[in-house]
């Protein structure tokens, strides 16, 4: 039987490297390569660009449908790990992109927030970032 993606992601990722290491093997017509693998991490935000003239943060906008953005300045100003200027002043524009992400921690305080407010919880912390 076959391993899935789907499979590892609730089970142990071992099944799912052999299946994958003998279709590569056998795509390569050869036996005598190693193949390795790396895991990291998947944080599911929402890309970002902030926008910065002469050292000012000036706006942030999202990728929106892919050619025109969210303007999410107001929203971006309340976070602190996001400078209000920066030291060099030298460029007229300068433009960072990023992602931001929200813990699950965090995602948790702000639904529970929500339900005490009454107002509508979030389904997810991708959903509560924008």
């Amino acid at each position: 039987m076959e391993a899935t993606l789907e499979d590892a992601l609730e089970k142990d990722l071992t099944p799912l490297a052999r299946t994958l290491t003998a279709a590569l093997l056998q795509s390569m017509d050869t036996h005598e390569h190693i193949v390795t693998y790396t895991c990291e991490p998947k944080y599911d935000g929402i890309s970002i660009e902030l926008i910065y003239k002469h050292g000012q943060f000036a706006q942030a906008i999202t990728r929106g449908d892919g050619y025109v953005g969210e303007d999410i300045t107001e929203n971006v100003k309340t976070l602190l790990s996001v400078p209000y200027y920066l030291k060099s002043r030298e460029s007229s524009v300068l433009r960072v992109r990023g992602e931001i992400v929200m813990t699950k921690k965090a995602f948790e305080r702000v639904n529970k927030e929500r339900e005490q407010s009454g107002e509508a919880l979030f389904a997810n912390p991708r959903n509560a970032t924008s």
